[in-house]
């Protein structure tokens, strides 16, 4: 079998001694050199067996993995329903995007990615034990992500993107209206920014803790705010903005059944009444705050309508769907939403597996509100700002098809939601019972 490699000396040496640390440390502090690896270390890095690449990230999981075989971690953590849906998901994903494509390179491909979901997700779910585990990994997070917050700094004033010493980063970044769109070690200033963004919630939860909150909040909160700002990208700006929102919520969650189906209204009226559909929303907030929201707009009336082409196991050709070529597939156009890809690559089947981990996170995060044994409100508040990360998730969905290492900040915030449906499973029989408008807005 052929080897070939892609990789510098530094990025995998770092990789070989952060790997060697996930095999030696204490179960609490082992998801900290994934962390690292996630953070600094470009995909672009790998490690080619005959046709399988391995990044950087996905050799770590094979450290992870004897970690967890060597100390017996994998057992006793329970499989959650959330656990059923991400198998299904993922299994969804290749099968019909191998029938979709019916070749060995369609499958080699997907069951990369299937590699890192599972290996990502699961990893996650054996090494982070407990609500503790889920706090301390989030106050190590807003550490580790304060170098990166400064190499964006210096990207964004000197318009040399250090990262690019990896390869598949360019030194030179996109200007947009005369400001540097940064990336960092991402593939594009849109990842960096929605990976900002989609953490930054999480840190005004940890304000509320007790101790050494404060100053984990602060200094997280900085850096995530510096990441998203210094990408200059509309999506990762909004997202950021709806977490904001979301955090300011927690004050009226006594209220959010009224204020969700006002919202349930005001987009049922707009739909109506607007000469477009509703989703041309994104299109007219594009207009004021800059980026390419008539083309997310367009690619969702365009899935929406086309409905009959991709729905039994997608669809290999969109570019008669609009003028948005994608530049390494003239038969596909830029599929720049999350939702849109699921329904493409894979079909209805695949959609509604995606759509229901979302439906169970939001489900999860509720019924621990209302069955949390400690009343204090740091627990609380923590809890739901995992769910607002979630919702920043969501709507950096639409603007993004995510790839490249925010994936694994993905698969590491719903592992955690994971925990929490165990953690509060033996307190309820199911989730009939979570309609109650007094307790969660994801209720």
């Amino acid at each position: 079998m052929e080897h070939t490699t892609s990789v510098t000396p530094l990025a995998l040496s770092l990789t070989i001694v952060m790997g060697l640390l996930l095999l030696v440390l204490q179960r609490k502090y082992a998801p900290i050199p994934l962390i690292i690896v996630a953070c600094y270390v470009t995909l672009d890095q790998k490690i080619y067996v005959g046709l399988i690449g391995f990044t950087m990230l996905r050799i770590m999981l094979i450290f992870g993995f004897i970690r967890v075989l060597m100390k017996d971690e994998h057992r006793d953590i329970g499989i959650s329903q959330l656990d059923k849906l991400v198998i299904a998901w993922v299994i969804s994903s290749v099968l019909f995007y191998t029938i979709l494509h019916g070749n060995y390179q369609a499958f080699n491909y997907k069951m990369g990615l299937a590699y890192d979901a599972f290996g990502i997700y699961f990893l996650s779910r054996f090494l982070i034990i407990d609500y503790g585990d889920a706090i301390d990994l989030y106050k190590s997070i807003s550490l580790l992500i304060v170098p990166l917050a400064v190499l964006m700094i210096i990207e964004a004033i000197t318009n040399r993107n250090m990262f690019s010493i990896f390869g598949g980063i360019p030194l030179v970044g996109e200007i947009r209206n005369g400001y540097v769109r940064c990336q960092g070690s991402f593939s594009h200033p849109i990842l960096a920014g929605t990976f900002g963004a989609t953490l930054m919630p999480v840190f005004i939860g940890l304000w509320f803790q007790k101790d050494s909150g404060p100053r984990y909040a602060v200094i997280g909160f900085i850096a995530a705010t510096v990441i998203t700002v210094s990408s200059h990208s509309s999506g990762p700006l909004m997202a950021y903005l709806i977490g904001i929102i979301g955090m300011i919520m927690w004050r009226f969650r006594s209220r959010m059944r009224t204020v969700r189906w006002g919202i349930v209204l005001f987009l049922l009226f707009s739909h109506l009444f607007m000469k477009a559909p509703v989703w041309y929303l994104i299109a007219r907030l594009s207009d004021l705050i800059g980026g390419g929201g008539w083309h997310r707009s367009e690619l969702i009336d365009q899935t929406v309508n086309r409905f009959s082409e991709w729905w039994l196991y997608g669809t290999k050709y969109t570019a008669h769907w609009m003028v948005a070529p994608n530049p390494t597939n003239p038969d596909m156009i830029d599929i720049t939403n999350w939702f849109a890809a699921q329904a493409i690559n894979g079909g209805i089947v695949t959609l509604m597996f995606f759509l229901s981990i979302l439906v169970i996170c939001y489900k999860i995060i509720g019924t621990n509100e209302l069955y949390l044994d400690d009343q204090d409100i740091s627990n609380n508040i923590i809890i739901w700002s995992l769910g607002v990360s979630v919702t920043v998730h969501v709507t950096s969905f639409i603007s993004v098809s995510y790839f490249d290492q925010l994936v694994f900040f993905w698969y590491l915030l719903i592992a955690i939601i994971s925990l929490l449906q165990n953690k509060y499973s033996h307190r309820q029989d199911n989730y009939s019972n979570i309609d109650d408008p007094e307790v969660c807005w994801y209720q």
